[in-house]
């Protein structure tokens, strides 16, 4: 089932989304490692394109204060620690925690019309199209849908709305 038929089913409507087609850097390639990761109650969905090198440590941190883990991978650390701030703020506050090479793009469900983007050491792209701005970690991913590709920098962080970056 695709994307959108997938959506249809279950009667969601967005103005944004994510998706990451990738193997598991860590766990098995099964449904539970795949992306995005959830959150505990399901609010934020997050996809990463790289490695957090210390995921152990952050993983270990968050089991002892009670946090369940539904998958073997390094990314679901992300979205356990972003779930305690809010959007732009909990990535720029949990950014300087995560030690490796990655993009990732973060969506919250308070927050339905934005994406939260950063990397570091990996490409990330902010596509300009028609009444939309896309990203992706590859320029191929990008073509055919717009014709204005924007580098982010190491360490930036951007929220993507309907109306800017």
């Amino acid at each position: 089932m695709d994307l959108i038929q997938c959506l249809e089913f279950i009667g969601a409507s967005c103005q944004c989304g994510i998706r990451h087609t990738r193997w598991a850097t860590h766990g098995k390639p099964e449904e539970r490692n795949a992306h995005p990761h959830l959150d505990g109650p399901g609010r934020v969905a997050m996809v990463l394109n790289g490695i957090i090198e210390n995921y152990r440590t952050l993983r270990e941190e968050l089991q002892s204060e009670g946090v369940a883990f539904r998958s073997e991978t390094d990314a679901e650390v992300i979205p356990r620690l972003l779930s305690r701030e809010l959007l732009l703020l909990a990535v720029q506050a949990v950014l300087p925690r995560l030690h490796g090479v990655y993009a990732l793009a973060v969506v919250w469900a308070e927050l339905s019309v934005a994406l939260a983007v950063a990397h570091n050491a990996a490409q990330l792209l902010v596509g300009l199209g028609e009444s939309e701005l896309l990203c992706a970690s590859d320029i191929p991913a990008l073509a055919g849908f717009t014709l204005t590709m924007l580098p982010m920098e190491d360490g930036e962080v951007a929220l993507l709305t309907p109306l800017s970056i």
